[in-house]
């Protein structure tokens, strides 16, 4: 059998430029494992917007050639920085003004889906945790809120990167909806 039709292209849509009307979003990757959870997160990451990704404790950072597998160029478009400790981050950011926003599913949490949209004025760190272990539960307990994606299934999480681009397309969401 051979193969019919055009060949296949990946074609590369024009960069859409930040608007600024978005809300100022930043990651904090808590003591995440996989270079592929990361790499996969900063493609998401890129995709909806977000500003920065602080890369905290042991999580691997895009320096860790296995990363690009998964982001797929992503990584070298978002901006990041390495920081040594995701608590002492987490406060320095909440100081500065930034609501926290950690993606757990913690005895507190609320529903992803009943959090509102972001607000463009606003500045945010979401924060997601050790595939294993969740978030230091420090962080949780600053957080303004937490927050979960209600499962159906037996399983009662998803991956991390998945958990990671649900939320952040949901609540980065800015289209009409009337």
């Amino acid at each position: 059998m051979t193969a019919q039709g055009a060949p296949f292209t990946n074609l590369k849509r024009a960069h859409t430029p930040a608007e600024t009307s978005l809300p100022r979003v930043e990651v904090l990757l808590d003591n995440l494992r996989s270079t592929l959870n990361v790499g996969s997160i900063f493609r998401s990451a890129d995709g909806a917007g977000v500003r920065k990704i602080y890369c905290a404790g042991t999580t691997p950072t895009p320096e860790h050639p296995k990363i690009a597998k998964t982001g797929l160029g992503a990584e070298d478009f978002t901006p990041w920085e390495y920081v040594r400790n995701g608590l002492d981050w987490a406060r320095q950011k909440k100081a500065e003004g930034f609501l926290l926003l950690a993606l757990e599913a913690a005895p507190q949490a609320q529903s992803l889906f009943s959090f509102p949209p972001l607000s463009g004025q606003g500045r945010y760190l979401f924060v997601v945790g050790n595939e294993v272990s969740g978030i230091d539960p420090e962080i949780i307990a600053l957080a303004d809120a937490t927050l979960f994606i209600p499962m159906r299934g037996e399983k009662s999480s998803l991956n991390v990167a998945v958990a990671f681009g649900i939320a952040a397309y949901t609540l980065l969401d800015t289209s009409d909806k009337s």
